[in-house]
């Protein structure tokens, strides 16, 4: 369950929370939708409309979303009588959609949006405030007469029918409750805004009074810009409720003062309601000077703690929730007498009835305080029971920080409960469960239980439970797939899929590191390969294994790779011998193998190769054509030039005629042994270029760097 501080949402503390969503829609029934609207935290609003141009809002609520059908079906029914103010908004039909699987209401469509939103925009004035005050004082009058209570009146739940003049509704009234007219009754589920909530509404009990002390609530609000309880947990609401009041600002105008002072009178009985409203409106409700700030309660009884004085004993048992030394004197308060002139007779017979469950003080303390305050949640001691708290302390264990006064306690109802021993967490929880569920601690307990743990839990046995769980949650080490989506509060391990506690995993970056570095000669080389394919029991051990062995590991893949870059260097080194080549790199690391590391090696390495490669090759292809090409071209001018003789020797015994034509025979001659002379070059180099590669005319095929690696370090395996 999430903490929630608030301010403006309504939150139901008996609703298991689901994860939903609802598809975006197109057309509905027979209306056609415009937009949505927005997507709050109980339900999506759309703006539809029918098949005469019509629109209305249509709100499709979330599965876990509070949802009251006998108020939603009344205020249905009451929507179509004639007398329907027009202060509420009416409601046009509803039901349950079983394609969506959720609750839907189809409302009139109010144009000027919310009041909270439109008072952003603009201030009340004083007569809109007070104009304000009355519609909403109507509207709930209707209400109650009807033997409705909205309970979640504010400003986001209340809209602006028009603007001139301003006229406003109520509406959003799915966490209403049905009440007897004359009769306070005890809700089954707690939902409510607790920023506007009455502070008997924190004990489940409903009452009409309930909704004129969120009429002040809002009242303040729409004044001052902002709501009292703004940023403050709702758990703690209450308490300042009962030991500081609501803070009224001293520059509020006297007038609306005196009727926010009334509105939020903590005792019910003492708060305004309609009728005082309206005459306080209207002008006839004398203020007499005693009864301003009534909010100030007579003291029947007072009694110390803490170097301070209290007045009753809800006030009085939520200060033993502000710390654990408080919780532990509270302890020994409520054990003494004293205590007994706060008690009414019910209190009594409830703290008996507890008594004769357990023995354990602290225990009786936190289960009556839970009878006063069934909104709270489950406390021991004075820290609050949660999925937060649990992994908190957890970690604390893992980490090996100090526990303190109440982690001690949950700690060793973590362990009772693993042992399966009585006095543990889970049965602790259950003695609450009927007024307040944690559905994300109760999915935790339950994944509890598919951890194989000993009989008998020790610190180390703690530890490594504490660990094994925080990696889940985590997810700061590698997991096998089937976890690595996981959420511990969420979802439930299926058997036979238990998981051993352990006391290290490998990191995602140490998995990397063994995936790139470890080669098959390597001993650790097949439980990796068995880490990936093993289930998730295996998988945990062989993680623990290899990450207490992690160092080693590594040192085994260093003493590898050095050894193998020894091999390569001999055989390369004997090559060098052969040739009559001096390395001094190579020579030095020989004697020096210590010293080898992956970046000198490479370079002595390479160095090495190329003066090598040089080596062989040069004796097969220097000066095997080295004049080839002019050796050809000389051969082609030389017949070149016989020809161009020959032909002057017979230019001048030949006719006019003739002689032309020797003359074009000698300029072709000439310019052929020009192109002649030139293909030479080309076909010398290419000669040249094929002895080189094919290794033909002499000496065989010329061998490559690479070839030369490879063959050199096929020999070193062999070693």
């Amino acid at each position: 369950m999430e903490e929630r501080t608030i301010s403006d949402k309504t939150v139901s503390y008996q609703e298991s929370k689901i994860y939903f969503t609802i598809p975006e829609i197109k057309k509905w029934k027979d209306y056609e939708v415009e937009r949505k609207i927005r997507d709050n935290n109980q339900c999506v609003l759309y703006l539809i409309k029918d098949g005469k141009g019509r629109k209305y809002v249509l709100k499709i609520f979330y599965p876990f979303s509070p949802f009251n059908v006998e108020v939603i079906e009344k205020i249905y029914n009451l929507s179509r009588m004639e007398d329907f103010p027009k202060y509420l908004t009416k409601v046009q039909e509803w039901g349950y959609d079983q394609d969506l699987r959720s609750y839907y209401i189809v409302e009139e469509y109010i144009e000027g949006g919310d009041l909270g939103e439109y008072i952003k925009k603009r201030r009340l004035s004083k007569e809109e405030l007070k104009e304000f005050v009355r519609q909403i004082n109507e509207g709930l009058r209707y209400l109650h007469i009807n033997e409705v209570v909205h309970s979640d009146i504010k400003p986001s739940n209340i809209l602006v029918r028009s603007e001139n003049p301003l006229v406003f509704s109520i509406s959003d009234y799915n966490i209403g409750s049905i009440k007897p007219r004359g009769a306070d009754i005890k809700a089954t589920t707690f939902k409510l805004t607790p920023a506007y909530a009455a502070p008997e509404r924190f004990t489940n009990i409903i009452t009409e009074k309930a909704d004129y002390w969120s009429l002040g609530i809002s009242l303040l609000e729409i004044i001052t810009g902002k709501n009292p309880f703004e940023k403050i947990d709702a758990n703690l609401i209450v308490y300042k409720i009962l030991t500081q009041g609501v803070e009224i600002p001293k520059d509020i105008e006297e007038y609306y003062k005196i009727l926010c002072e009334n509105l939020l009178n903590p005792n019910p009985d003492k708060r305004w309601g309609y009728n005082e409203v309206k005459e306080y409106l209207e002008g006839k409700l004398k203020i007499r000077q005693e009864e301003k700030g009534t909010t100030e309660q007579k003291e029947e009884f007072k009694i110390a703690f803490n170097n301070k004085e209290y007045r009753n004993l809800e006030e009085l048992l939520l200060s033993f929730l502000r710390s654990s030394e408080d919780f532990r004197s509270g302890v020994k308060l409520f054990k003494s007498k004293s205590i007994e002139k706060l008690l009414s007779d019910e209190d009594r017979k409830k703290l008996e009835e507890i008594r004769r469950k357990t023995n354990d003080e602290d225990l009786i303390l936190n289960l009556f305080i839970n009878y006063k305050f069934p909104s709270l949640p489950v406390y021991v001691g004075s820290k609050k029971l949660s999925y937060e708290t649990v992994i908190n302390v957890l970690r604390k264990i893992r980490d090996g920080s100090v526990l303190d006064y109440e982690d001690k306690k949950i700690a060793e109802l973590i362990r009772n409960y693993l042992e399966n021993r009585g006095n543990n967490i889970a049965e602790y929880y259950s003695m609450f469960r009927e007024s307040y569920e944690d559905m994300e601690l109760e999915r935790l307990l339950i994944n509890f239980k598919n951890f194989i743990v000993p009989s008998k839990l020790n610190e180390e046995a703690m530890y490594k439970f504490a660990f094994t769980v925080l990696a889940l949650v985590e997810k700061n080490y590698y997991l096998p797939q089937s976890l690595q989506n996981f959420r511990i509060n969420r979802d439930v391990i299926e058997a036979p899929n238990f998981i051993p506690i352990v006391g290290n995993l490998l990191t995602v970056e140490e998995f990397n590191n063994l995936r790139v570095n470890l080669r098959p000669n390597n001993p650790y080389y097949s439980r990796f390969i068995a880490l990936q394919n093993s289930d998730i029991s295996g998988f945990f051990h062989i993680s623990e294994y290899l990450k207490n062995n992690y160092s080693k590991i590594l040192n085994q893949r260093v003493v590898d790779e050095n050894s193998r870059f020894v091999k390569i260097l001999m055989v390369l080194n004997r090559y060098l011998s052969y040739y009559r080549i001096r390395n001094p790199g190579v020579e030095y690391y020989l004697r020096n193998t210590q010293l080898l590391n992956i970046q000198n090696f490479a370079k002595v390495y390479n160095n090495a190769l190329e003066q090598l490669v040089y080596e062989i090759n040069r004796d097969k292809y220097q000066g095997s054509f080295p004049f080839i090409g002019i050796l050809f071209w000389l051969f082609l001018l030389i017949v070149a030039l016989s020809s161009i003789f020959g032909s002057c020797s017979l230019y001048y015994s030949m006719s006019y005629v003739y002689r032309i034509m020797y003359g074009e025979y000698l300029m072709i001659c000439f310019v052929f042994g020009i192109i002649l002379l030139i293909l030479s070059f080309f076909v010398g180099g290419f000669l040249t270029f094929l002895q080189k590669i094919l290794g033909i005319f002499k000496g065989g095929r010329v061998i490559t760097k690479e070839e030369l690696r490879r063959k050199i370090e096929e020999e070193a395996e062999k070693l």
